[in-house]
């Protein structure tokens, strides 16, 4: 429970140090470009139960990050299956969406996106996130303290604002 808590503490001082960032990290071996951005988290008031949400770039784009779809890590919720997220937008539209991966005692959960939603994400402030876990229908809902994260970081992916890294 405690390494748990420091490790949620840990990765939420590290991202809000290095908030609303989007990487290319590029293979040296494999020549591969993967895209990735920090990401936001998001736990429950005891700290027992966490999520973070980021979202997930097309594999093919090797010269700018194009959004594709929403990728979650997940924490303290057993194992996952049929996850489900509700966005609830300060202006009072909100929608849902499934994961279609497989049931996973790994913690991942994959979420595939409407135009129309990648949309709402890209240009509309965020109010709460509903996370439940469709294997125990334990769940989380949570005020965001960065209401903006999506806008921002399609605006840099659409602005190709990234830094590359290299190993």
């Amino acid at each position: 429970m405690k390494k748990l808590i420091f490790t949620l503490t840990m990765i939420l001082t590290f991202n809000l140090s290095n908030a609303q960032k989007i990487t290319k990290f590029v293979d040296e071996m494999s020549e591969e470009v993967y895209w990735y951005d920090s990401g936001i988290i998001l736990t429950t008031e005891d700290g027992e139960r966490g999520i973070k949400l980021n979202w997930n770039f097309d594999s093919k784009s090797i010269d700018k990050p194009i959004v594709k779809s929403i990728g979650a890590r997940v924490v303290g919720f057993s194992c996952l299956e049929d996850s489900k997220l509700i966005f609830l937008f300060e202006d009072g539209q909100k929608f849902t969406i499934k994961s279609w991966n497989k049931f996973n005692c790994d913690g991942n959960a994959w979420f595939n996106l409407s135009s129309e939603q990648k949309r709402l994400l890209s240009t509309v402030p965020l109010k709460k996130v509903q996370y439940t876990n469709g294997h125990n229908y334990k769940s989380m809902t949570k005020a965001l303290e960065q209401p903006n994260y999506f806008i921002v970081v399609s605006e840099l992916a659409d602005n190709e604002e990234y830094t590359i890294k290299t190993e």
